[in-house]
């Protein structure tokens, strides 16, 4: 019997997803040397900065059960923790100026 599983990546631009079949056992990193992945998903994968199961953290070696959602995650573009900051930084800014008349 073999476990229905999803794979999914995003970019801001689009979405992959890719339903695959594997057998029961199978871990996180066997499923990149599926032979039925799909290549952008395969170079996704290469580029992943971390991979989870419906937004939690997974290692490689955790095995997958029926109907998981594995994700691939990009890397980050901002430091959220810095972000946050400079958001606030104009915030400020935007507060002290005299308003416009």
């Amino acid at each position: 019997m073999l476990l229905e599983i999803e794979i999914c990546f995003a970019t801001p631009e689009r979405a992959v997803r890719q339903h695959l079949s594997v057998p029961p056992q199978t871990v996180i990193r066997d499923l990149r040397s599926h032979p039925d992945l799909l290549p952008e998903l395969a170079q996704a994968w290469d580029q992943a900065s971390g991979i989870g199961v419906f937004g939690e953290p997974r290692g490689p070696d955790d095995k997958l059960a029926a109907g998981d959602r594995v994700e691939l995650w990009r890397p980050l573009l901002a430091d959220p923790k810095e972000a946050r900051r400079e958001r606030a930084r104009l915030r400020r800014e935007a507060q002290k100026k005299p308003p416009r008349r």
